[in-house]
């Protein structure tokens, strides 16, 4: 059993403990012969589970019984350490390294070895439209178009910024939908974090966006804010001839502003014929 605790769940169950109680009972079905493997640090399921045994522990913990450490995130993917061993995986975002730590541990438990685990992280498919990466013409496209609020939105910038890369890094960040009386805040917040990082150029689409475009014009910046949905195109079209072999971008938006539009945008403007998808990394020897 892989389990989490979010806040995104709390609605229902009263409260973070009394869901972490809910889940811990679910180990009493396990058996003598079953195994619970829990992400560490997890307060609230360390407390509830301290009663049970055929327990993993899998995470950065320091007393974590499988560790996740060292992970090195670029535009080639994730490369880490878990339990005793390297691995790779195509994909980024350090949730994923957490994820694939987890699959590593349920594939040691079936006694697979490590070739076979190295093998099947190199052909793992991510979801499309969730921290996709794909080449061409010379850029990197970080694809997060599937949808976007502000957590998610938050935590795109944060893996925009952690990815090694020696080019610009641009983020290319539409409107954040359906967040009724929150949604100027959530924006300006955007903004806000945007003014604290180190991304080169920010090109904000939408009316909300203009809430974190106002953040960004009293810093040094550079912010492009596209306002009306008809003019994106045009724009994003002159943007993605200016853009220069090495860029690495991010795209990232709700569902209604259907980013994806401005990944085919780019492609278009940079290679008229052509994309070159990123190459599975090649598994190193632990």
């Amino acid at each position: 059993m892989v389990t989490s605790i979010g806040r995104a769940h709390v609605e229902g169950l009263g409260s973070i403990e009394a869901i972490a109680r809910e889940k811990a009972a679910l180990v009493n079905g396990l058996g003598d012969s079953g195994l619970a493997l829990v992400a560490s640090p997890c307060q609230p399921m360390d407390a509830a589970l301290q009663t049970y045994a055929h327990i993993v522990r899998v995470g950065v913990a320091e007393d974590a019984d499988f560790a996740l450490r060292d992970v090195v995130m670029s535009d080639r993917g994730l490369l880490f350490s878990a339990g005793d061993a390297r691995f790779e995986l195509p994909a980024v975002g350090a949730h994923n390294a957490l994820n694939a730590a987890f699959a590593i541990a349920i594939g040691r438990a079936m006694d697979l070895d490590d070739a076979e685990i190295r093998e099947g992280l190199a052909t793992a498919e991510m979801p499309t439209m969730r921290l996709e990466l794909e080449r061409f013409g010379g850029i990197t496209v970080l694809n997060d178009a599937y949808n976007a609020n502000p957590d998610s939105m938050l935590a795109a910038i944060a893996t925009l910024e952690a990815m090694e890369h020696d080019g610009r890094r641009i983020a290319m960040l539409g409107d954040m939908l359906e967040l009724g009386d929150s949604s100027a805040s959530a924006h300006r917040e955007i903004g806000d974090r945007l003014n604290q990082g180190s991304i080169d150029l920010a090109v904000l689409v939408g009316p909300a966006m203009r809430g974190a475009y106002e953040e960004l014009r009293s810093s040094g910046l550079r912010a492009i804010h596209v306002e009306e949905p008809e003019l994106v195109e045009e724009t994003l079209g002159s943007f993605g001839e200016e853009t220069r072999d090495g860029d690495l971008v991010l795209i990232k938006g709700s569902r209604g502003m259907r980013m994806e539009r401005f990944v085919q945008v780019l492609r278009e403007s940079r290679v008229p014929d052509v994309a070159i998808p990123l190459r599975t990394p090649e598994a190193r020897p632990a």
